[in-house]
């Protein structure tokens, strides 16, 4: 087989992404790949929130546009980013293990905790779930938008002062940037983004080639979770537009999955946690979304 071209953003997080993959392809199944790097919308404005730009989708859809153009046979995408169905033609076929799914605080010194932060201290964080969830735990703290790759997040909280900065846990790990966390927070503390810290690989429906290769560096129990949580963001349809998260994990042959909404005044929160067989998984994901849906649509 000639060498896989894997299509990626170009950030330093994005390209460590494409690299594990990179590197699974050729432990686990002998294949050589490049990386080709792409810029995407969400790329080119970094400063405008993900919400009035087309949501966290703006970092997708340059590179589905290459894989349909046959310009790449792999796309690399944080699963997180991907927010509505994939293009026609084109399939998440991978679903790499995450390190972490959880959300993690980096805290001017010298706080400690979350809990410990003075009122009115201002927290900075470009994901509406995060700020929800935020409003729900300590609403006398001030949020404010941030954008940018990870690294420059940080040093933008450091420069302007802000108390505090939350990003993905995986996302630091993956960076080398662990040692600059404050704090972390379980699941059941702060209800993780559907995909969160799941690096997911996506080719065309018509290469059975290409899919075999993506199930091969895929981990059984993610592709379970993952496409559980999928099932969920499809028949809920947000994107970014409205703060939620979702959380599916595995026990045995149980599965367990936490939904979080809140409204767009986000002053009204639903949380709900559901535990059914997988063989149910499809079935039970799209009622707890229509229960999500119906709750949404009596407090907005």
């Amino acid at each position: 087989m000639s060498t896989l071209r894997i299509g990626s953003r170009g950030s330093q997080l994005a390209l460590a992404q494409a690299n594990r993959v990179k590197n699974a392809l050729q432990q686990q199944c002998g294949v050589a790949s490049e990386i080709i790097p792409i810029k995407t919308q969400g790329d080119l404005d970094q400063t405008s929130p993900l919400h009035t730009i087309g949501g966290k989708g703006v970092f997708v859809k340059n590179i589905e546009i290459a894989l349909l153009n046959h310009e790449i046979d792999f796309a690399v995408h944080s699963l997180k980013d991907v927010t509505s169905k994939p293009s026609d033609g084109l399939i998440l076929a991978g679903f790499l293990q995450a390190e972490a799914i959880t959300d993690a605080l980096i805290l001017a010194d010298p706080y400690p905790s979350l809990n410990e932060l003075p009122p009115g201290s201002v927290i900075a964080t470009g994901s509406l779930r995060r700020k929800a969830l935020l409003k729900k735990i300590r609403p006398d703290l001030k949020t404010i938008d941030i954008r940018g790759n990870v690294p420059t997040r940080v040093e933008k909280m450091k420069h302007a002062g802000y108390a505090g900065l939350m990003l993905s846990e995986a996302g630091l790990i993956r960076l080398g940037l662990e040692p600059c966390i404050t704090q972390r927070f379980t699941p059941i503390q702060f209800c993780p983004a559907p995909g969160q810290g799941v690096i997911t690989v996506q080719t065309r429906i018509e290469d059975e080639t290409l899919q075999t290769l993506c199930r091969q560096i895929s981990h059984p129990d993610q592709i379970l979770k993952s496409t559980t949580e999928l099932t969920l963001l499809e028949q809920l349809d947000f994107d970014c537009h409205a703060p939620f998260g979702a959380c599916a994990t595995l026990n045995g042959q149980n599965m367990s999955l936490q939904l979080f909404v809140a409204n767009k005044n986000m002053d009204h929160f639903f949380e709900e946690f559901y535990t059914f067989s997988t063989d149910d998984r499809t079935k039970k994901a799209i009622k707890a979304a229509e229960k999500a849906l119906t709750w949404l649509s009596q407090h907005e």
